[in-house]
């Protein structure tokens, strides 16, 4: 594979700074249960992987500059951390359905769970506290697995781990000081901006399976977060059992019901009672959405307004270019009835139970007479329902929808960089002076796959990115990237 990167000039990387690491989804916490520690080799490879990437960054400097590592979403997967109340000494601020599905997403339970992944991958969490304490920044972009970071409270238990881990580091004499490292990690709820190099978004907010109503505030109750329809199938069903979602998301209706059907009469049977709770939740909170009052939907809007105004201060981006960019995300499926309906194919599954009772009834309610005439209008409403339930469904997979995004972003940020993660797929697109990065995974579902990250290093000629893959102990070109040659270009700040 050709040695490709994509160099951009101008004075504004002529400034001194760090160069930038970025990865995504490393879904930290998948699989803790209240009975096991996941011992899953996969998941003990990320870590290996992961400390292993974090070590050489906090030794290697390129042209003497520091590293940001900049996480885009997904760090922790709260979602997938399944612990009932009792076994985590939580009895009250409680959701009903967590007594069943495990802790929920309100602030204390969040705080648990984050707990709980701190212990669990202890070791990747001190080589994070040395590499911030070396001198280094940290910055975690959230991301719809990782929500939670919302909360406050979350917030400040990761900075005290790595804090404390940082503390009793033999590393620590002549580097930070534990507040020094305190104030080098930064949360972004939305997006981290590098001014005239890169905008680096998770990009949940573009694929409506995912998507909040608010990126800026994801629990709009101020209470838990608000419930997606991705969240509500890991939840529900997901975690609670043996299946790899990233081998089933997307499969369609008829491979959805030959996975069903592979657990068995009893397993069919659980699964369908797991997925008649998520429906009930997902129509509860659809409700509860249409019933907010006038006021508190203001009250939100002019809160949002005002972080708004406060971000694009703080990112050097003029208000009116971040509302355009806000205006680009996707409204979330759970705001719409009909939506709902047509994404868990709840119309298909009820057409398919339906079909005998509308086909046979012709048969059992009247006189043989008038058969004829009531098999022809029973087929009529069989082929009516075929016809609606046959209506496409909205695309499972974001990944067209961010690269097409992407070049609005470019336009209204004033980058040449745009960089997402959440579709776990690697990738890069470019035209002359213009790139579009996605950085995959850590997950090793498919280790061909997995340990993608992006560099973009500062040169004499100005920033150069790379979409590397971890390899043998070293960041290595992506080879399942086509080649792609991007010449040099100037971008005004």
């Amino acid at each position: 594979m050709a040695d490709w990167a994509l160099y951009v000039q101008g004075v504004v990387m002529q400034a001194p700074g760090p160069n930038i690491l970025v990865i995504s989804d490393l879904h930290l916490g998948e699989g803790i249960r209240d009975d096991s520690a996941d011992s899953l080799e996969r998941l003990l490879r990320l870590d290996r992987e992961l400390q292993a990437f974090i070590a050489y960054y906090t030794e290697n400097r390129k042209g003497g500059r520091p590293w940001r590592l900049v996480v885009n979403g997904d760090m922790i997967d709260f979602i997938a951390v399944c612990l009932t109340p009792a076994r985590a000494e939580l009895l009250t601020e409680l959701h009903p359905d967590d007594h069943i599905y495990g802790l929920g997403t309100r602030a204390r339970a969040a705080a648990i769970k984050m707990q709980r992944v701190l212990e669990h991958h202890d070791d990747t969490f001190r080589a994070l506290a040395r590499f911030v304490g070396r001198g280094n920044e940290l910055s975690l972009v959230m991301g719809n697995h990782d929500a939670e970071f919302h909360w406050p409270a979350v917030q400040r238990l990761l900075k005290a781990a790595l804090v404390s881990h940082w503390r009793v580091d033999p590393q620590r004499e002549g580097n930070r000081t534990v507040e020094q490292v305190a104030d080098a990690i930064g949360f972004y709820p939305w997006f981290y901006l590098e001014p005239g190099v890169a905008w680096i978004e998770h990009g949940h907010q573009y694929d409506p399976y995912c998507s909040f109503d608010s990126v800026l505030e994801p629990a709009s109750d101020e209470l838990e977060i608000d419930v997606n329809i991705g969240a509500a199938v890991m939840r529900y069903v997901v975690n609670h059992f043996p299946m790899d979602v990233s081998q089933q998301w997307g499969k369609g209706f008829f491979g959805y019901l030959r996975f069903w059907a592979s657990f068995g009469a009893l397993g069919a049977v659980a699964i369908l009672a797991a997925y008649r709770d998520m429906l009930l939740r997902l129509m509860w909170d659809w409700r509860d959405r249409r019933n907010h009052l006038p006021e508190r939907v203001l009250a939100r809007k002019q809160r949002n307004r005002a972080r708004i105004a406060r971000m694009a201060r703080g990112a050097r981006i003029p208000v009116q270019a971040l509302r355009s960019l806000i205006r680009l995300h996707r409204a979330p499926i759970i705001t719409d009835f009909g939506r709902i309906v047509r994404a868990i194919m709840l119309d298909r599954l009820l057409l398919l139970f339906a079909a005998p009772l509308i086909l046979g009834a012709p048969f059992v309610t009247v006189s043989w007479a008038w058969v004829p005439g009531a098999v022809v209008l029973s087929l009529a409403v069989f082929a009516g329902l075929v016809h609606l339930a046959s209506a496409a469904r909205e695309p499972v997979d974001p990944e067209a929808q961010m690269r097409r995004v992407s070049t609005l972003i470019r336009k209204l940020a004033r980058v040449p960089i745009v960089v997402f993660g959440h579709s776990h797929k690697a990738g890069a697109v470019g035209t002359e002076g213009a790139m579009y990065f996605n950085t995959g995974t850590w997950m090793p579902h498919n280790e061909l796959k997995a340990f993608t990250h992006l560099l973009i290093e500062r040169t004499e000629q100005g920033a150069k990115a790379r979409l590397c893959q971890w390899r043998d102990g070293a960041s290595r070109l992506y080879e399942s990237e086509p080649k792609i040659a991007v010449s040099t270009s100037r971008v005004t700040a």
